[in-house]
Order: C-alpha cells, then sequence, then structure tokens
C-alpha cells in the first residue's frame, strides 16, 4: 500500500482528524511559518484573484491557542504541565506540520525542476462553498512562486472584472501547472466548507484527471458520509488515532479533572478511573473527551459517574445523539427554535 504522506504517492490521502498528530511544540512553529508566509501577500494578486484565502483562518486558530495556552506556552513550545485544549485548532496544527515536512523535502529542488507547495484551510467561518476560493488561491500561490502573472490569466481577469466561469479558471490552473514539475497541494478540512458538492468534485478531478497530474494532495476531513462515498475509491485512508494523541488527550483530561471545581470534589481513585476510562474511549478525538467531561460535571453521585464511564458512545455522532435525547421533553421546543434561527442565520434562502 502507498505511503499517504510520501512525495512520490500519487493519490489523494483522506485523513480523518483526530485534533492533534503529536504534541503541540513539535508543530506550532509550522503554523507560525505559515503565518508569516502568507502575511506577505501582495495588493496585486489579492486584486486579481480576490482571495486572501487561509490567512484570516490561520491567524484566528493562532489567536485561538493563544488564547487558551497562554503566550509563553507557545513561547517555550509547550510543556507537560500546559493544559492543552485544542479541540478546535488541531486541524490547522496537523495540516500545518504537513505543509512544514513538504517543505523541508522540497527546498533541495532545483530550477530544471520547479516544485511548489499550496496550502488552503477550509475554514467554516466563511459560511461559503470553498470550491472556487481554493481554485483561486492555487492560482494565486502559484503565480506568486513563479514570480510572475501568466499573461493568459492578467487577460482573463481584466476581461471579466473576476467575474469568470468556473472552467476557465481550471482551464487557467492546467496551464500554470506545465510550468512545474510537481505541486504538492495540502487541502485541510474539507468538511467545513457550506454545500461540499462542487468542492468535492473538484477534488476529485484533481486526484484522478490526467490534466491534473503533477498535483500530489494529502486532504484533512473529518469521516462524512459524502466525503467518504467521493474519495474512497481514490484514497489511502489513514487515521490519526495514535500513541501523542491519546497521550495529550489525557493531559487535557487530567488538567480538567485537576482545575474544575466541581471535578476537585471527587476522589483521587474515582479521578483516575474517569482519566483512563475517557482517554481510552476518545479515540483520538478531543471533541469527544470535551463532550463527556461536561456530561460528568452535571451527574451528583458516584455510582452514576462509575455507569456512565461504563457506557460511553462509541462514537462521536453517538456521543451527539445522547446530549440530545437528555434534553428535557419540557425544553424540546426551545432547543428546536434555537436551533431553526442558528440554520437560518447560516443559510441565505431559509
Amino acid at each position: 500500500m502507498a505511503d499517504p504522506l510520501s512525495l512520490t504517492a500519487g493519490v489523494v490521502a483522506v485523513i480523518q482528524m483526530a485534533d492533534q498528530i503529536s504534541s503541540l511544540k513539535d508543530v506550532f512553529q509550522s503554523l507560525l511559518f505559515l503565518n508569516e508566509c502568507d502575511s506577505q501577500c501582495s495588493a496585486m494578486l489579492v486584486s486579481l484573484l480576490g482571495t486572501d484565502g487561509p490567512i484570516h483562518a490561520c491567524k484566528n486558530a493562532l489567536a485561538a491557542l493563544e488564547v487558551h495556552l497562554g503566550p509563553k506556552y507557545l513561547e517555550a513550545g509547550g510543556n507537560q504541565q500546559s493544559k492543552p485544549n485544542l479541540p478546535r485548532a488541531g486541524k490547522p496544527i496537523f495540516a500545518s506540520y504537513l505543509t512544514a515536512k513538504i517543505r523541508e523535502d522540497v527546498e533541495g529542488s532545483g530550477p530544471e525542476e520547479p516544485v511548489a507547495r499550496v496550502y488552503y484551510y477550509c475554514y467554516h467561518g466563511h459560511n461559503q462553498d470553498e470550491n472556487m476560493p481554493l481554485v483561486r488561491w492555487i492560482l494565486d500561490q502559484l503565480c506568486r512562486q513563479l514570480r510572475r502573472v501568466p499573461a493568459s490569466i492578467r487577460s482573463l481577469y481584466d476581461r471579466g472584472r473576476g467575474l469568470v466561469y468556473p472552467t476557465e479558471i481550471l482551464m487557467e490552473l492546467e496551464d500554470i501547472l506545465k510550468e512545474f514539475h510537481t505541486v504538492y497541494l495540502v487541502v485541510d478540512a474539507v468538511d467545513e466548507s457550506q454545500t461540499r458538492i462542487n468542492l468535492l468534485e473538484t477534488l476529485r478531478a484533481f486526484a484522478t484527471e490526467e490534466r491534473f497530474g503533477k498535483i500530489q494532495m494529502p486532504v484533512t476531513s473529518r469521516e462524512y458520509i459524502d466525503i467518504a462515498r467521493v474519495f474512497t475509491s481514490i484514497s489511502v485512508p489513514m487515521s490519526m488515532l495514535n500513541p501523542h494523541v491519546s497521550e495529550d488527550i489525557r493531559k487535557y483530561i487530567h488538567a480538567t479533572l485537576e482545575s474544575d471545581r466541581r471535578f476537585r470534589l471527587w476522589s483521587t481513585r474515582l479521578k483516575y478511573d474517569v482519566e483512563v476510562a475517557l482517554a481510552r474511549g476518545a479515540k483520538g478525538m478531543f471533541r469527544c473527551a470535551v463532550c463527556q467531561l461536561d456530561v460528568l460535571r452535571r451527574i451528583r453521585h458516584e455510582r452514576d459517574i462509575t455507569a456512565a464511564i461504563a457506557d460511553l458512545p462509541p462514537s462521536l455522532d453517538e456521543t451527539y445523539l445522547r446530549i440530545f435525547a437528555a434534553v428535557a421533553h419540557e425544553d424540546r421546543p426551545f432547543l428546536r427554535h434555537v436551533l431553526r434561527w442558528i440554520v437560518s442565520h447560516q443559510s441565505r434562502d431559509y
């Protein structure tokens, strides 16, 4: 089986995210590199292609890390006593790790075989179909790495004032790929794109069509049915469950049990049992541990806590189902009303 991270593998790697690949100290500098690199965007290309790609999303992730961990933790590269509360920042960190590893491997490429690397983050806060923003960002980054804007691209956008058909943009991408030996494209958090149909079709084309054969593409995503349906036959899946992640999750659980005033009253033995059970039951997902701690925080009697950790939900989806099932019957109309407001806020057609 091909190694999905190998620079010679010509297949998409759909990665089931577990929110961290290893300790924060191993990958944080990579995230800093991405921000530093992308923040040098020139006004000309931003105006031409109409996108700032993952710049602001990366900065938001960086700000979230500073809020949760503190600047001293970040400057020191992490330490075991700190509380790694990273359920929302894991995918950018992992993708930055991939990008940094690719950078290390391609730095020695010569001008006779030019190699490009592109990172794109499908940030959920954009609340948009990420298909065309992704393609525009790829063109933007390839132009920068060529250190010129091909005449055909400039002419296309001058004529269309940025309003061009997707097929035209894909044709320009096909053309500019001829300038490179290989393009390493890291697409982060595909699951966070709103209306993923177009994005998934474009990624399928990148993975299967000969005209995009120079693109090597690891993709990160949670395991959703529509995404799995597209990539199952053309990708090498890789789970992020590994000892580094499990250890980080256990540290988070331990720190929470020791710092939260509701847990401090528990016996040492009970806290140990909860720590072991939740770390094992999380299966590499910070979010599972976060949700279970929130559930346990509301249980008063030790026997009920012991029963709860003996019957943990097998997946994140089941965790959410149990949370909804636990809502009191008289509160469900209010919950339904709140969810409708959330949906209407995110949907222009509601």
